[in-house]
């Protein structure tokens, strides 16, 4: 279990360019837990300190609006770090997480994670870069949701998703995680009913195809047609 664990941390960003020997002192702090598609790992009302590094699967980091609505922050995948700790966040204190399949994680505690930074001072220079970069991308959600269309707010996150989770087939890249219509309108803040709509709008436009939970965008053309203001 140790030799698997260890090739798991190795493909963490955190600890991407470190030794053999140092990998071999973190595994000794991280444990290695599995979880089911549709578990809650994070419940903001029931604070629990712990950090995750995500090895194999996707997770969904989502909110709850006052009138009872989920929206989705930002999706999880492997290599990437969420979680809270008594002296860290990771910018998911007041969010929900939950696996969109099933999920490999490593998990740290506090002390784990404090001596860890004192070892290698490196893991906390990358550690400070991924809550900037999780800080800009919520800070890029809230502006679309106030300021773009709902046909803008999709294509855009469609485009992400396709980028980061994403692999090429022909001119359109397939989104790696099976995502339903509702989970979409979750990230969007509209209903399912729209995004259906929506993605059938675009999908005749050519920009989109769409099976069950699956998308295939074609990035270069979304791009254009963001970038033109929505003409084509």
């Amino acid at each position: 279990m140790a030799v698997d664990k260890i090739a798991y941390l190795n493909q963490i960003d955190l600890f991407r360019q470190l030794s053999p020997e140092e990998l071999q002192a973190v595994d000794r702090l991280a444990a290695v837990h599995s979880a089911p598609r549709g578990a809650r790992l994070l419940d903001p009302t029931r604070f629990e300190p712990v950090l995750y590094l995500l090895k194999r699967g996707y997770v969904r980091l989502y909110r709850v609006t006052p009138q009872g609505r989920q929206l989705t922050v930002s999706l999880v995948g492997p290599g990437n770090v969420f979680g809270e700790l008594e002296g860290l966040s990771t910018g998911t204190r007041h969010s929900f997480a939950e696996a969109l399949t099933d999920v490999l994680l490593c998990v740290l505690r506090d002390a784990d994670l404090e001596r860890l930074m004192r070892a290698y001072p490196e893991v906390a220079v990358r550690m400070v870069r991924v809550l900037s970069s999780r800080l800009r991308e919520l800070e890029d959600l809230l502006e679309e949701l106030a300021l773009s269309s709902v046909r803008t707010r999709l294509l855009h996150l469609v485009v992400k998703l396709a980028e980061t989770f994403g692999s090429a087939e022909g001119r359109f890249r397939r989104l790696n995680v099976g995502l339903s219509h509702q989970d979409l309108a979750d990230m969007v803040g509209c209903s399912r009913e729209t995004v259906t709509l929506t993605l059938r709008e675009l999908a005749r436009g050519g920009l989109v195809r769409t099976a069950r939970r699956r998308v295939w965008v074609d990035v270069e053309g979304a791009r254009a047609y963001l970038g033109s203001g929505g003409r084509t």
